[in-house]
């Protein structure tokens, strides 16, 4: 049997394995390369995750946005 290197899989593939990552897990997936970039950035990648958007207040001057993000179950 002969390998297959990853980045030879069709893309369609390399989606649906994506989807089941972890949202934190697709950020480091993103980071690799352009094409992993690409496909991590594909709405449907991220249609079973929810991001939280918190306001954090350091002081009068700062406000600090932290993005909080996790995988939901369906």
């Amino acid at each position: 049997m002969r390998a297959t290197h990853l980045l030879q899989l069709p893309q369609e593939m390399l989606t649906e394995i994506i989807m089941y990552l972890p949202p934190a897990e697709k950020s480091k997936v993103r980071a690799t390369c352009s094409l992993f970039k690409d496909l991590v950035d594909q709405p449907v990648v991220w249609r079973k995750s929810t991001i939280v958007l918190r306001l954090l207040h350091l002081n009068q001057r700062f406000n600090l946005f932290v993005l909080y993000e996790k995988s939901c179950v369906s």
